[in-house]
């Protein structure tokens, strides 16, 4: 495997690590001009060390992991990026379907705080305003 000069052998890979990383950045000195990227982390760990790459979601992500499983390496894939990638083409879909998710998709729509969050967000609401008003 070749990735920006970087050749590992795919015999070499003990396993594969992967997670989800953003970047927002601000350019222009006169205006600024916001930047948002969706990375996808490849932590690859050969016998001889750990590479760790960035790689932007597009096609080449896609690309990149079906080699992988064609090579029968082993994916640690604890926060299931392969099926978020599965599921989702680009990360628009993602956002959409998260923002519907927490009723962000409608801002004049007024959410219940039991609509907009999961019960285990609602209880770390609750246990922290009966600490702050006690």
């Amino acid at each position: 495997m070749v990735y920006y000069h970087r050749k590992i052998a795919y015999e070499q890979i003990k396993f594969i690590e992967l997670s989800l990383c953003n970047e927002i950045a601000f350019a222009g000195l006169v205006y600024v001009a916001p930047k948002f990227n969706d990375y996808v982390d490849v932590n690859i760990e050969s016998d001889k060390q750990i590479d760790a790459f960035q790689v932007l979601w597009d096609n080449h992500i896609y690309q990149m992991i079906d080699v992988f499983l064609q090579h029968d390496i082993v994916i640690k894939d604890r926060i299931g990026v392969i099926a978020i990638l599965k599921k989702y083409p680009c990360t628009v879909s993602l956002y959409r379907d998260l923002a519907k998710a927490y009723c962000l998709d409608n801002l004049r729509k007024t959410c219940s705080l039991k609509e907009r969050y999961p019960a285990k967000i609602q209880q770390q609401f609750i246990g922290f305003f009966n600490t702050l008003f006690k």
